[in-house]
């Protein structure tokens, strides 16, 4: 499960009429940290990226409709590679977040 570790989102950002919101983020299944962009009001995951030292993943709920999809998503992998200018991101996955 990928859960928020903090309830104060570190950053809101629009993209037409979509409105989205980061927050640290925690990965149950490989206990790693990272970022996560959510939306809905803060109360679905849209995307989310994991990072383990120097190497980072970002993942896509596939069971959420996002609009504006392109430019939410364009705006989390810059704020990640801000957040983690140490990191490569090397694979991008589009995943179930009920099955995980």
């Amino acid at each position: 499960m990928i859960h928020k570790t903090n309830q104060t989102s570190l950053k809101a950002e629009q993209a037409g009429d979509t409105s989205y919101e980061y927050y640290d983020v925690h990965s149950d299944k490989t206990n790693l940290n990272g970022s996560g962009v959510y939306v809905n009001g803060g109360q679905e995951v849209g995307a989310w990226c994991e990072v383990d030292k120097t190497e980072g993943k970002f993942f896509v709920n596939k069971s959420l409709r996002i609009d504006n999809e392109q430019m939410v998503l364009g705006n989390f992998a810059d704020y990640c590679k801000i957040q983690y200018p140490n990191v490569t991101f090397t694979e991008f996955e589009r995943v179930d977040v009920a099955a995980i």
